[in-house]
């Protein structure tokens, strides 16, 4: 029986590996090819309990396969019991307490184990190297019997529901080279045993509920080269013995309440790649050390209380992303910083940073996002941000930039989001930023913009948004405009010298808002099928635009009229009668239902105007409303 289950397993070799890859089935290998099994069994003791006592007597071979739920192969044993449609959900955990007892690798993933019973499993596998069990289910706490597996190398156990803190035990895992718990809702303090593991490379416990500071004994790890507690509850301050793990590649203390100054031995670790330690409470001025750190790639360091940049984080040559966001960074932006011709992320938003922004930004060549609202940058924006043909997002609104509008921009083809809004810039809008074919969004709101808005905005077929209120633009918009396809958000309130017509919106099909208060508009033509927001409040109609009765706008919400000098009002709500070909209303004898002209409308505000007609009347005339909420007359 033995000998052809054997048969079975090596003529299907193929296909079984293949199911594992494809259908992510367990794995098992134990390092050495299996042989057939031999039904004579004089002379040997079947120790493992398997049935094939062939392989207790040779170590050369498995001495584990052959069991119910496991056969031979080139894996040596791979595990039977495959989550196949309509199986018993049950033959996973059961061929999971079945494991084969000589194995030296126990992988699973996303096996319901929740009812598995670890401590007692473990305890009959000493030889494990590896134990692999991410996303089972697992839960309660991590049980000591985890200290038996003095062979083991690699540990993973990220995303179960294990909880509760973690066995001195584990300290007794000295050969452990990776330990992976993340994602779990284990707490309390880690133990001094962790200390122990020296040969630890990969020490991963984000995202789980640990608390305290950091046991001294962690200093030890002198071999780690990822350490990562991202999104735990650890505290009090970073050790300066934290410069003692020169190996480490990527430490990550992101997410939980430490507190003090980043300790200036952090330039030791000249290795490091990522520096992750947002959204904490380190405090003081950033360490000048942190410029020996020249292959540093990745520093997040926003949320923090930090207090100033050294001009020495100019030599981090290889960085790639610097986050530096809601700290409390004052004075200058160091020109040193400039050197950083790898950069790609710069963000120093929402700090009180102040005078000029360096002319060499320019030279920032790898620059894809440029990040700094929320300052007190002064002073004329670089026209050398123009040779930064990789940019995609520029935002610097709140700041007190003063000055005309760089031509320049309009060389930034790949420039995807465009915010200088609440500033003090001055003079025209450069008729070059149409040459911004990427933009996806324009804020140059409450600044002192002067002139007319440039027709060349017609020429940006991807924009839907554009705001350019509280300003002192002047002019009709230009009929171009309605070559913006793709624009659904439009607002140019507080310009009171804007004048003519909005015809154009007509054109514009995905128009969804427009906000036009405090103009001096007088015209306007049909509605956009899509508008849903319309605010025209003091401005100069006189009458509602006939073209309003001819076409139903059924996503039409709220319509602002206020204080214009509107002294007509008309049926509101069903669109008029149709008409033979003399113009006379024809008569159909069947009854139809209306045809209504804004079906979704819920506000309509037509106070401050000249209307001359009764109270009642006006309320007739709303009659088909059918969603009316709000009416200010």
């Amino acid at each position: 029986m033995l000998a052809s289950r054997h048969s079975w397993a090596w003529s299907t070799k193929l296909e079984l590996l293949m199911w594992m890859v494809g259908f992510q089935a367990l794995s098992l290998q134990l390092g050495a090819q299996a042989q057939t099994c031999v039904d004579n069994t004089s002379g040997f003791t079947d120790s493992g309990g398997d049935t094939c006592v062939f392989y207790d007597q040779q170590p050369q071979y498995c001495g584990c396969c052959d069991t119910e739920y496991f056969v031979a192969d080139i894996a040596c044993c791979s595990c039977k019991a495959f989550r196949e449609t309509g199986a018993d959900p049950s033959t996973m955990s059961v061929a999971f307490s079945a494991w084969p007892v000589k194995a030296t690798n126990l992988s699973m993933q996303q096996v319901d184990l929740s009812t598995a019973d670890l401590g007692a499993v473990l305890s009959r596998l000493p030889n494990l190297e590896t134990l692999s069990l991410a996303d089972c289910g697992l839960q309660g706490n991590l049980p000591s019997e985890i200290g038996t597996l003095s062979q083991l190398k690699s540990l993973h156990l990220n995303s179960n529901r294990l909880s509760g803190p973690l066995p001195p035990e584990l300290g007794g895992l000295t050969k452990l080279l990776t330990l992976v718990l993340k994602a779990n809702a284990l707490s309390g303090g880690l133990p001094s045993e962790l200390g122990n593991l020296v040969n630890l490379k990969t020490l991963d416990l984000e995202g789980n509920q640990f608390s305290g500071s950091l046991p001294s004994e962690i200093w030890n790890l002198s071999s780690l080269m990822i350490f990562s507690v991202t999104k735990n509850r650890f505290s009090g301050s970073l050790s300066a013995e934290v410069g003692s793990l020169t190996n480490l590649m990527m430490l990550q203390l992101g997410f939980n309440q430490f507190s003090g100054p980043l300790p200036s031995e952090i330039g030791n670790l000249i290795g490091l790649k990522h520096l992750i330690i947002e959204q904490n409470a380190f405090s003081g001025p950033l360490p000048p050390e942190l410029g020996k750190l020249s292959g540093l790639m990745f520093f997040k360091a926003g949320v923090n209380q930090f207090t100033s940049i050294p001009p020495e984080m100019g030599e981090m040559s290889s960085l790639f992303w610097l986050d530096l966001g809601s700290n409390q960074l004052t004075g200058s932006l160091p020109p040193e910083i400039t050197k950083l011709t790898r950069l790609g992320m710069f963000r120093i938003p929402y700090n009180s940073l102040s005078g000029s922004l360096p002319s060499e930004l320019g030279r920032m060549a790898s620059l894809f996002a440029l990040s700094l609202p929320g300052n007190q940058f002064a002073g004329s924006i670089p026209s050398s941000i123009g040779d930064l043909s990789q940019l995609k997002l520029v935002v610097a609104e709140d700041n007190d930039f003063s000055g005309p509008l760089p031509p320049d921009f309009g060389k930034l083809k790949m420039l995807y989001l465009f915010r200088l809004a609440r500033n003090r810039l001055s003079g025209e809008i450069p008729p070059e930023l149409g040459g911004m074919a990427g933009l996806d969004e324009i804020q140059l709101q409450g600044n002192q913009l002067t002139g007319s808005v440039p027709a060349s905005f017609g020429q940006l077929p991807i924009l839907k948004y554009l705001y350019l209120q509280s300003n002192q633009l002047s002019g009709e918009l230009p009929r171009e405009m309605g070559n913006i396809s793709s624009l659904t958000s439009l607002d140019v309130s507080g310009n009171k010298g804007l004048t003519g017509s909005l015809a154009f919106i007509e054109d514009l099909t995905a128009l969804e808002s427009v906000q036009a208060v405090d103009c001096a508009f007088n015209m306007a033509a049909g509605l956009p099928p899509k508008l849903e927001t319309l605010n025209l409040a003091r401005n100069s109609f006189s009458s509602v635009p006939a073209e309003w009765r001819t076409r139903s706008v059924e996503s039409l919400k709220v319509l602002n009229l206020e204080e214009n000098a509107i002294s007509t009002w008309e049926l509101t709500g069903v669109m008029p009668d149709e008409t033979d070909a003399d113009g006379r209303t024809a008569c159909n004898t069947d009854f139809q239902a209306p045809h209504l002209q804004w079906p979704q409308m819920t506000t309509l505000r037509v106070s401050g105007n000249p209307l001359n007609m009764r109270v009642r009347d006006f309320i007739g005339s709303i009659a088909y409303l059918p969603m009316l909420v709000t009416v200010e007359a």
